[in-house]
């Protein structure tokens, strides 16, 4: 398929992509969710976006430098501590 992507700077560009389901693991909870790839971008590592967050329950508190799960707000996790993520 071809997405339209725009660019920090406010541009638009035509891309190719794939999508594929994908199950990510986030201490202890299993989220399903479509993943995007690009196939000519090189060197990318995997970036997690609102969709994510929003499927997996995932608040996350900046002032704080922590995150949570919606139904279990008193377990915040900070930012710097290990996340185990499969």
């Amino acid at each position: 398929m071809e997405v339209t992507m725009v660019l920090a700077d406010g541009s638009q560009t035509n891309m190719e992509a794939y999508t594929a389901p994908v199950s990510i693991d986030v201490e202890g909870r299993t989220v399903p969710i479509e993943m995007l790839a690009l196939p000519k971008a090189k060197g990318n590592q995997t970036l997690l976006g609102t969709d994510f967050l929003e499927k997996s329950g995932i608040v996350l508190d900046l002032k704080n430098k922590s995150w949570y799960f919606s139904d279990k707000p008193y377990h915040k996790i900070c930012f710097k501590g290990d996340l185990h993520v499969n």
